[in-house]
């Protein structure tokens, strides 16, 4: 079989076209997206690895979380043409970094999951008494490594380890604040609950989960939307796009009490100014957004505010 030309590829795992695919169809087109020499390597291994996660059991993951991210970040950093760590971080924006370093404060200990290659660690290393990173890639934490030694930092440190394996690394009530940029999303929906019950007990009381990942009401937002652009679910490294409902609803059973959520602008009238309101206007937007999407203006109004961007204390 020929290999097919990436406009064809375009969709054809959508799960609307996927419900008239008998298998062997589905293996082709498969088969035919894989030898596409236009589809970037790391893509290719995401989608691949992707799949192997979504279908293996708890135990199998453990092992199959670090294979996987470490192999991507390795095919996506070897891509990258810049030489300087710093400006080869990707995913975490200054305006994010600031508004995040807004609600610490100086004698805060803080532990970032899912660090990457460190961008938020080495940006609010200066507002915090420690922050401790911990990641599954070990090419993304040699990159983390390799920043912060480069910029003499020494109140952070790199610690691999999984987003449900923290209990094992970390005393109980060790941490103030707990951040996740862009992490819960990667997490089998049967690993999310049990992520969430062992930040809780990581947190002294009072401390605070802060939490950005996107909004699956207006998903899929991972390499599905480059390569498969009619696909509703994602089929890359997003394993669990949650609404604000539902993340609500499961950090309330583990006993998390007070949420807010948090407005990120890269307005410079707002650069000093946290924007914190209560997350009932955003669970309103969320609702309204899912009611009226099909309407342009509301759409378009309505995702500036969708993106998912939690305060949650203990």
């Amino acid at each position: 079989m020929n290999p097919a030309p990436r406009s064809k590829l375009r969709g054809i795992l959508s799960i609307k076209n996927e419900k008239f695919l008998n298998i062997k169809e589905q293996n082709d087109y498969k088969k035919a997206f894989y030898m596409n020499s236009t589809i970037k390597p790391w893509i290719k291994a995401e989608l691949e690895y992707a799949d192997k996660l979504r279908n293996c059991s708890c135990e199998e993951r453990i092992h199959l979380y670090e294979e996987a991210y470490s192999n991507v970040s390795k095919l996506k950093i070897e891509s990258l043409k810049c030489k300087n760590p710093e400006n080869r971080t990707a995913g975490t924006s200054y305006p994010l970094v600031n508004t995040i370093a807004k609600y610490c404060n100086t004698e805060d200990h803080v532990l970032e999951i899912g660090c990457g290659r460190g961008f938020t660690c080495f940006k609010l290393a200066d507002h915090v008494k420690s922050i401790v990173g911990t990641d599954v890639s070990t090419y993304s934490l040699e990159e983390a490594k390799e920043l912060i030694k480069a910029n003499t930092i020494f109140n952070v440190e790199f610690i691999k380890c999984n987003a449900f394996g923290l209990s094992q690394q970390f005393p109980q009530e060790s941490f103030d604040v707990v951040i996740s940029i862009d992490v819960i999303e990667h997490l089998h929906p049967k690993d999310c609950f049990e992520h969430f019950k062992q930040v809780y007990n990581l947190l002294k009381i009072g401390g605070k989960y802060i939490i950005q990942t996107p909004n699956k009401h207006n998903g899929p937002h991972d390499v599905t939307r480059e390569v498969f652009p009619e696909a509703k679910n994602a089929k890359g490294f997003h394993l669990n796009e949650m609404s604000y409902y539902e993340i609500q609803q499961a950090m309330q059973r583990i006993g998390f009490k007070q949420f807010d959520s948090f407005y990120v602008s890269n307005k410079k009238i707002f650069k000093n100014i946290a924007l914190k309101f209560p997350v009932k206007i955003s669970l309103f937007i969320e609702k309204f957004y899912d009611s009226y999407k099909n309407i342009s203006l509301i759409e378009k109004i309505c995702k500036k505010f969708l993106g998912i961007h939690l305060i949650v204390e203990k």
